[in-house]
């Protein structure tokens, strides 16, 4: 840690009655973050997905996490993995965004990966007399399942995460979960028009989002602005 990060986090303590504010620094002291990254976000656990993401063989699930580009992915088996999505061969990353797949390929020398981040094929590396392929797998990084979410650990030696959520596990249990997705679809277009006739008109935005009908509405309202701004 950071002498910084030492001096602004001395005072932290059990005792509520003393408790103070913390400074602005530790909000914007790059030297504190960094101590932050290292020492609380990398050392425990993150969310980096939830299970229904990648529920079906062939799934994988893209995300850069503090820097570090990873892949979620579920193999023929249905065995979850989480991975370095970097290739071994000149660092190119080996798949981008969400999709079904069998296989990982690296768009620079074709170097090919299974969705568990097993070595698979190179070209012409069957030449090679030295060429290891147990050594050129997906780097693999720690991860666990709670409560329909991916969670993972960076540096690798955290303790299991289920102890340390047996409480919040006691207080939700008998609950039901509902996670629901909505696709909302936006006309930028409209919506730049819109505040360029009316700047107020971003309190209106909200109207973009419910249906043509709402979509249809703020047009007409824009071009009715439009006539009384020029007065014809």
């Amino acid at each position: 840690m950071t002498e910084q990060a030492r001096r602004i986090y001395a005072g932290v303590g059990d005792d509520q009655s003393a408790a103070v504010g913390l400074p602005r620094e530790a909000y914007v002291d790059a030297a504190v973050f960094e101590s932050e990254t290292q020492h609380v976000l990398r050392a425990g656990w993150l969310p980096v997905a939830r299970t229904s993401t990648v529920a079906n063989p062939g799934d994988y699930h893209s995300v850069d996490l503090l820097g570090v580009p990873l892949v979620v992915s579920r193999d023929t088996d249905g065995a979850l993995h989480v991975l370095s999505r970097v290739c071994r061969h000149r660092g190119m990353p080996v798949v981008e965004g969400d999709g079904n797949r069998k296989d990982f390929s690296c768009p620079y020398h074709l170097w090919r990966y299974g969705l568990d981040g097993r070595f698979l094929f190179a070209p012409a590396m069957d030449r090679s007399a030295s060429f290891d392929a147990s050594k050129c797998n997906l780097t693999p990084v720690a991860h666990e399942e709670w409560g329909g979410w991916v969670f993972v650990n960076l540096s690798g030696d955290a303790k299991p995460l289920a102890p340390s959520l047996r409480r919040l596990q006691q207080r939700i249990e008998g609950l039901t979960v509902t996670v629901r997705k909505q696709v909302v679809t936006i006309d930028l277009q409209a919506v730049y028009s819109a505040r360029a006739l009316r700047p107020a008109f971003h309190c209106d935005f909200r109207t973009l989002v419910y249906g043509s009908g709402r979509k249809r509405s703020l047009r007409r309202r824009r071009s009715s602005s439009t006539r009384r701004g020029t007065g014809k």
